[in-house]
């Protein structure tokens, strides 16, 4: 979960509301919770669809203000024309858990245009060894390395490396399928009134890692028990992106009702089942399916 990476780095993670058209940070609310104490502005390219980060950008350059995107959905995502993780902010990390379009089992990879935070990065990725063990294993003399800080053991394998540059060959293809069945879904569901289906401003490119509708109106309140209907049909389904500041370690008084459209999306959200391999005769399933549902 990304608060946890604040909470790693012996920061105290402060949440700002989302716009609730495309899921991600609203620029326009994050001044609110601005203070002398703030450092960097963290933002999530939500199921894969990227934020507005000029304004995002702007808000960050007024603060003297550090951005750091999380784009472990969004690989192939693109915004106002150019792909994600040509950083642009100071790096971009992304994901390759099972779930996400690009995998190699686990692992992630971070992206950035900063020679000094590249270094950084590498360096502290093996326990912060002043020579890499590839400059050692080749070195022609005797050399020693040393450990001038507190590093972590985040290498990923080689076996992990080859598996996601193979599929790296294959991305256009599985993007081009996922937009595809999210444009069938698009069209199967944009005229049901008790459905939201997603919003792509124009100066964005959605990769699909998942498709999220959500419910509205008198169904508002009928999210699980659609999730459950469908399960009994054998249609796996999620329910919207959670909201971490309901969960346990991060629950306090002080969000009651400061984050009101986070609040309505994760009880309303649902999300569909959208992979590659998908036929169009079983998205037909799903979505006949989701409409015949009856209260």
């Amino acid at each position: 979960m990304t608060a946890n990476a604040i909470v790693y780095a012996g920061a105290t993670p402060v949440f700002s509301d989302i716009d609730l058209a495309t899921y991600n940070l609203d620029p326009h609310r994050i001044e609110e919770v601005i203070s002398p104490r703030t450092k960097a502005i963290l933002v999530v390219h939500q199921v894969g669809l990227t934020a507005e980060m000029d304004e995002l950008l702007a808000v960050a350059a007024k603060h003297g203000l550090a951005v750091v995107e999380d784009a472990a959905c969004a690989i192939g995502s693109k915004y106002a024309g150019t792909l994600i993780g040509k950083p642009l902010g100071a790096m971009t990390c992304f994901s390759f858990h099972p779930r996400k379009i690009l995998t190699t089992g686990e692992g992630g990879m971070i992206t950035t245009n900063n020679e000094k935070i590249a270094e950084k990065l590498r360096r502290t990725r093996q326990h912060a060894m002043s020579l890499s063990d590839v400059v050692r294993h080749s070195a022609r003399r005797i050399v020693t390395e040393t450990y001038d800080e507190v590093g972590f053991n985040y290498r990923m394998t080689d076996m992990q490396a080859a598996i996601g540059i193979s599929q790296l060959d294959r991305l256009d293809d599985l993007l081009a399928r996922r937009r595809y069945l999210a444009d069938r879904y698009k069209q199967a569901l944009q005229d049901v009134g008790w459905l939201q289906v997603p919003t792509v401003p124009a100066n964005c490119l959605h990769n699909y890692q998942s498709y999220m509708v959500r419910l509205i109106g008198h169904m508002t309140p009928k999210r699980d028990a659609i999730m459950q209907d469908l399960l009994e049909k054998n249609i796996s389904t999620r329910r919207a992106i959670m909201a971490i500041h309901r969960e346990k370690p991060y629950r306090s008084e002080r969000w009651d009702n400061c984050l009101p459209n986070t609040d309505l999306a994760t009880d309303t959200g649902l999300i569909l089942p959208l992979f590659h391999q998908m036929t169009d005769v079983e998205q037909d399933y799903i979505t006949e399916s989701l409409l015949s549902f009856r209260p």
